[in-house]
């Protein structure tokens, strides 16, 4: 074992003592020494799932796009990020200290070397004001209204959302699914028997969920991959005796089962890429994708790939990210398609952001139109720099969900026509402001959705989603509006 971890920061969120104890019962992987892998589990599932992903030439595959990644320049690898993390978050809760000491206002944060932390950079001006780049042309299949349907890599959710009727469905690997190995795991082994039309499962209570060969693909949801957070490890892959970053071991084995299958029903891999905060993780992210991208070629031979076919999609949800938006799509040029609109955890980082300073108040999420109002600066934004640059940008989640019917439970018929006028109200203000699509958390939600976007297109009459966008000002989408300092009726959000 290396006494060096190449990512320390892993350690944090997986103790030393449980990756001493998982070292104990890990297995080596055939042809890769550097490598061992702890067993997600004993249940029948879990253990053919294992046996299907975990194979050694899949592990050697992910093993080569990590070494890869380790030979970035240090100020593009892991571990330089994740330093940086903590570092703004230092400077930030002291900044917030010294604004409530000398009432000063809460802006122009920096690091010790003068690097902008809640702002615009002074040191990427040159991306921004630079007119003549835009993203790379992307498949057709992604030109079009996102509507997105979102939820974890179950078999029944992997087939029901993928058969739901809209366009796209976001597999998620974070949010709404543990990190546990044996969830990865299965889920993993779950959208390859997907997309390899393979999928033939049957619940405890006798309900069979399939995706079979005689399934219409042109009526099936594109596939796209939300794997975990950048500072998440996968500690039951271990390389030199230390945890994996998770986000590797999701992406490799996920394009390593799924790139040839993909590519067979004219698919094209792609991911939501969570948590991402600044330009230079971009530019990781970028370079891990190519280090993929290089690793593929020589294993499926030229004739089965194509250069740059891993496409992307950035969730703008955190208030570093929202400055850096514009820099975050250049890093990507070659790989990304649009920017969403993660809004509920873009407030829960103005809050953290706030958190040392005791008067300030979050508008509540139960009050929908201070909600709604105090995003439009954010959710312009979006819409603006991604118009500009050649992106698709995405409305975010409305998170109305049909009640389930339970035994013995009445359900009063009329909440399904409440969610669903809530659901078309927050439909409507975000295509107003320009947003490409829109997500979802039900499958009985799909047929909302569709009639709203069949109502949207009638009201284009022809023209294309870009040519109807809002005139935005720009002077509206200010500092003040982006941390929220006040609310739409002028109250002050900080005493």
């Amino acid at each position: 074992m290396s006494n060096q971890a190449p990512v320390p920061a892993l350690y944090e969120y997986v103790p030393e003592a449980v990756v001493a104890q998982l070292r104990g019962v890990s297995e080596a992987v055939p042809g890769s020494p550097a490598m061992r892998v702890v067993s997600a589990g004993a249940a029948p599932a879990v253990e053919a799932a294992s046996k299907a992903m975990l194979t050694p030439d899949a592990l050697a595959f992910v093993l080569a796009v990590y070494r890869r990644s380790l030979q970035l320049p240090a100020e593009y690898r892991l571990s330089t990020l994740l330093k940086h993390r903590k570092m703004k978050r230092r400077e930030i809760n002291r900044a917030g200290r010294r604004a409530v000491e000398s009432g000063a206002p809460f802006r122009d944060v920096r690091l010790s070397d003068g690097t902008v932390v809640l702002g615009y950079r002074d040191d990427l001006k040159h991306i921004r004001d630079d007119p003549s780049w835009r993203v790379d042309k992307f498949p057709d299949a992604f030109d079009r209204f996102h509507d997105t349907i979102t939820g974890p890599p179950t078999a029944n959710i992997v087939a029901n959302a993928l058969k739901s009727g809209t366009s796209f469905f976001m597999v998620d690997f974070e949010d709404s699914s543990t990190v546990a190995f044996d969830s990865v795991v299965t889920g993993l082994h779950n959208v390859t028997l997907a997309n390899r039309r393979e999928l033939d499962y049957t619940s405890a209570s006798g309900k069979r969920y399939t995706l079979l060969p005689n399934d219409d693909d042109g009526n099936l949801a594109q596939m796209l991959i939300r794997f975990e957070g950048l500072h998440l490890p996968n500690a039951h892959v271990l390389v030199d005796g230390h945890p994996m970053p998770a986000h590797i071991v999701t992406i490799g084995l996920f394009l390593f089962h799924n790139y040839l299958a993909l590519r067979k029903n004219q698919r094209v891999p792609a991911f939501y890429i969570p948590k991402i905060e600044s330009y230079e993780e971009a530019q990781y992210l970028a370079a891990v994708f190519e280090a993929a991208e290089t690793e593929l070629a020589m294993r499926v031979g030229a004739s089965n790939y194509a250069p740059y076919s891993v496409r992307a999609f950035v969730i703008v949800e955190n208030v570093f990210s929202v400055y850096q938006k514009e820099e975050i799509l250049y890093a990507l040029r070659h790989f990304i398609v649009g920017l969403n609109c993660g809004w509920h955890d873009y407030m829960a980082s103005i809050g953290a952001v706030h958190q040392s300073i005791p008067s300030f108040n979050m508008p509540p999420k139960s009050n929908l139109r201070i909600v709604i109002e105090h995003l439009e600066a954010y959710q312009m934004g979006i819409t603006e720099v991604c118009r500009r640059r050649g992106a698709i940008p995405i409305g975010g989640m409305n998170a109305m969900v049909p009640p389930q019917p339970r035994r013995g439970v009445q359900i009063d018929r009329n909440i399904f026509d409440k969610i669903k006028a809530a659901f078309s109200a927050d439909f409507w203000v975000q295509v107003g402001r320009g947003l490409q699509g829109v997500w979802l958390a039900h499958t009985k939600l799909a047929p909302v959705v569709q009639q709203l976007i069949k109502e949207h297109k009638a009201k284009l009459g022809g023209r294309s989603y870009a040519d109807v966008a809002p005139r935005i000002d720009l002077n509206q989408i200010t500092h003040d509006k982006m941390l929220v300092t006040s609310l739409p009726d002028g109250r002050p959000t900080v005493a």
